[in-house]
């Protein structure tokens, strides 16, 4: 999910573009948002580097998972957003790892980290949701985006995914993005491909399947 590959692997179902198209809004109102989602592994690997993917990449959304939550978490948290030229809108320590940044065209109207349940011996797991408006005037088309990173429990994790759906009922517009940590046909996976649309099997793109 972190790379931009140059041409469309072999295999790919006809008119898939080569680039994909830039974040924009349309004159009927509608809109096209980019969204990319990253495990950073708290940024163990080269920071600038990790930054250097995103900037190529060229997201409106972010969502991240395994952001820095331990010492110096938040200016950790802060630097990389501005060496991704993109704003920190919430997530981080308080979410338990998954975080939220998004491009200056889109607009934050709220913002909520999430604290799972968690199963004793398993890790902490919870949620960054925020809901937004892809540019200004009251018009603006209205997106909630979740970042996630399920537990390795298929229990625990399909409840999560219930948890998950919960959180976007009702606000129209959705994208949820993170580490499922199943693929398709797991129970996890299963209940959010019945309710949200996967990116893969509605618009394949690029060289990695949804769930790798």
């Amino acid at each position: 999910m972190a790379g931009v590959p140059q041409q469309v692997p072999e295999g790919l179902p006809d008119g898939v573009p080569e680039e994909l198209p830039e974040g924009r809004t349309e004159p009927d109102g509608s809109a096209v948002v980019r969204v990319l989602g990253y495990n950073i592994r708290s940024l163990k690997d080269d920071p600038a580097e990790t930054a250097r993917v995103v900037r190529a990449c060229r997201p409106d959304v972010l969502c991240v998972q395994e952001a820095p939550r331990f010492w110096r978490w938040a200016r950790k948290s802060a630097d990389f957003a501005s060496a991704c030229e993109m704003l920190w809108v919430g997530g981080g320590r308080p979410a338990s790892g998954p975080m939220l940044l998004t491009s200056p065209r889109m607009r934050v109207e709220w913002t909520e980290d999430v604290l799972l349940p968690r199963t004793p011996g398993l890790h902490q797991r919870g949620f960054a949701v925020a809901g937004l408006r892809v540019g200004e005037g009251a018009a603006a088309p209205r997106l909630t985006a979740l970042s996630c990173h399920l537990s390795l429990s298929p229990g625990e994790r399909a409840e999560q995914a219930r948890a998950a759906l919960e959180r976007v009922a009702g606000r129209g517009p959705c994208v949820v993005a993170g580490d499922i940590n199943e693929g398709p046909g797991g129970a996890a996976w299963s209940l959010l491909a019945g309710e949200l649309d996967d990116a893969w099997g509605t618009a394949a793109w690029g060289g990695e399947w949804t769930s790798e």
